[in-house]
């Protein structure tokens, strides 16, 4: 641990032709109170800048003695004028605030905020701060999934969020009045979303067999298009096999999600080693979406396996209260999920040789 910081700061800039000049700069940060011990201080964890340039949303980590133990993460909006004071935003909650947006307009805030203590899985709300108002609103409080970024459309109406759903990371519109929700991708996993003019996305998308790629989406019609294949010279001669959904029941009788690609060469006469991938956690999720690391199911599957992955109780993108219910149950659901899916998938399918199995 060291004295120094992150900080966010601002500079004014002018242009002295042919030369940009850049002036003296200003510690957004400066006035915000100082804690006893130097070397557990204020820390800038991620920050957002207004159309116009005359506010900053900044998001810190308040200093603490135990802030290992704590998820506490607060929103400040501070104007850019020199000598202004950052105004704290989530002083009524104790959770974790994430991904400020400022609309198109400046005149409102977006942030993803936690509202439980203490716990780093918790569902993020969206949040919306008039600015001129200083009300502070939260939105499609009835969703039980959680959102993982915010971007404003065009005309302010919506917020575009990524949130996962059965196994996939969807693009999904979320009403700013009324909190009523669109759908604007179903398939794989998109991220990365930027506007493209009106009624027009930029995102990356994959699958468990497509590369990251760009694409475009018409959020009005719903026509997309892919921009870039970038590695399809490479990939012309690589196997990718698709990945075909399951459901079974699993621990307490809910129903549990997985998937399964077929090996190279794949002959149903024949018999194939499976290969069951296990993902960490206590609360994270496969998804359906291509890994440049070792865990790309595609690579056992090139190998001559039957790969099967499975989102065991407490993974995400099922709900919320699929996620909260690993609990105190951190040896057991995951458990009794990944046997019965076992069970399900070597009895369903015949192509599986039951005397060569190995989990990862």
């Amino acid at each position: 641990m060291t004295r120094e910081k992150p900080r966010v700061f601002v500079a004014p800039l002018n242009k002295n032709s042919p030369k940009w000049l850049v002036g003296n700069e200003t510690n957004l940060m400066s006035f915000l109170p100082p804690f006893s011990d130097p070397l557990v201080d204020w820390t800038l964890e991620e920050f957002a800048i207004s159309p116009r340039g005359d506010n900053v949303a900044f998001v810190t980590r308040p200093p603490a003695e135990d802030m290992a133990w704590k998820t506490d993460v607060d929103i400040y909006l501070v104007p850019t004028a020199k000598g202004s004071h950052p105004r704290l935003l989530t002083g009524h909650v104790n959770g974790m605030a994430s991904a400020p947006a400022f609309s198109s307009d400046g005149k409102k805030l977006a942030w993803l905020q936690m509202e439980t203590p203490g716990y780093e899985a918790d569902i993020n709300r969206i949040y919306i701060h008039d600015i001129a108002t200083r009300e502070t609103t939260s939105i499609a409080r009835n969703w039980n999934l959680t959102p993982h970024s915010l971007l404003w459309s065009a005309d302010d109406t919506e917020l575009i969020t990524t949130t996962g759903k059965e196994g996939t990371n969807r693009l999904i519109a979320v009403n700013v009045a009324t909190g009523a929700r669109r759908e604007l991708t179903k398939e794989g996993a998109s991220s990365a979303a930027r506007l493209a003019g009106t009624n027009k996305l930029l995102y990356v998308h994959s699958d468990s067999d497509k590369c990251s790629d760009i694409h475009l989406l018409d959020t009005s019609s719903f026509e997309g298009k892919q921009l870039t294949d970038i590695n399809k010279d490479k990939l012309k001669d690589v196997y990718l096999s698709k990945a075909e959904d399951f459901w079974f029941r699993g621990a307490r009788g809910d129903l549990v999600h997985g998937w399964l690609l077929k090996p190279y060469g794949f002959d149903p006469r024949k018999k194939y080693p499976l290969a069951y991938l296990v993902h960490g956690g206590p609360q994270q999720a496969n998804l359906h979406s291509f890994s440049y690391a070792q865990w790309n199911p595609n690579m056992y599957a090139n190998a001559g396996f039957v790969t099967v992955q499975i989102n065991f109780h407490g993974s995400p993108t099922y709900g919320q209260n699929f996620t909260d219910s690993i609990r105190h149950n951190w040896g057991s659901y995951p458990y009794v999920d990944l046997m019965r899916g076992l069970d399900y998938i070597t009895d369903k399918n015949r192509f599986i040789d039951k005397t060569r199995i190995c989990a990862l």
